[in-house]
């Protein structure tokens, strides 16, 4: 895919507030699976201070968010909405990502 690569302030992304990612053709068939492979700087902010987000597999394999989206030969728009206060949690003084995605 042609992906907008960058850091992403994810609470920017409010309100009906959007942002592309990527784009690409793909052929009109089922799309079963989309994968969001992360950078390194990772982070949350609380209280102004930056702390380490740590996403297991996030870097490596990716973040997978499986579906069963028919593609047909139209212009189609796939959004993925990002739940950041379901997906994040504190656990001692460290931050870990759990994503919660929906497909709409």
């Amino acid at each position: 895919m042609n992906t907008n690569a960058g850091l992403y302030d994810l609470l920017s992304f409010q309100n009906g507030i959007d942002t592309l990612i990527a784009t690409s053709p793909v052929p009109a068939d089922t799309l079963h699976q989309v994968r969001f492979v992360l950078g390194s700087n990772n982070y949350v902010v609380e209280n102004g201070t930056q702390y380490p987000l740590f996403i297991p597999s996030g870097s490596q394999s990716g973040l997978k968010v499986n579906l069963s989206r028919v593609m047909d030969a139209t212009l189609q728009t796939l959004v993925i909405d990002f739940d950041a206060a379901a997906s994040i949690h504190k656990v001692g003084n460290r931050y870990f990502l759990r994503p919660v995605l929906i497909v709409r």
